[in-house]
């Protein structure tokens, strides 16, 4: 039942931002603690720049582990969307294994 769909994000979040949406950013680190075989992070890097990571979940589309991890996802990408200066890359494979690149990152746009 259903095929591999590879799919991953990646952040980087200024030190400013964290500080910024303290509630925000302790919220996310929570709920990235609760599921630690699909996220990472990386705090105080050169720069005072951070790294969150959402992995690959390993199961086939329509499995449960599956859908749970694509709310997971869409959590974890509107909890990055709501700090001031967020990069995020949300990679997947499209069809054939085609590699697409999603850079969201909407008020950058807006500059």
């Amino acid at each position: 039942m259903g095929y591999l769909f590879k799919e991953f994000v990646n952040a980087v979040v200024s030190g400013h931002d964290l500080k910024k949406h303290k509630i925000r950013f302790d919220n996310l680190i929570k709920m990235m603690d609760e599921y630690p075989n699909l996220f990472s992070y990386k705090l105080k890097l050169t720069n005072n720049e951070n790294c969150f990571m959402m992995n690959w979940d390993g199961s086939k589309e329509g499995w449960g582990e599956s859908e749970e991890a694509d709310e997971l996802r869409k959590k974890f990408i509107a909890f990055l969307k709501g700090f001031d200066y967020a990069d995020i890359y949300h990679i997947q494979h499209g069809e054939c294994e085609e590699p697409i690149l999603i850079n969201e990152n909407p008020k950058k746009d807006e500059e």
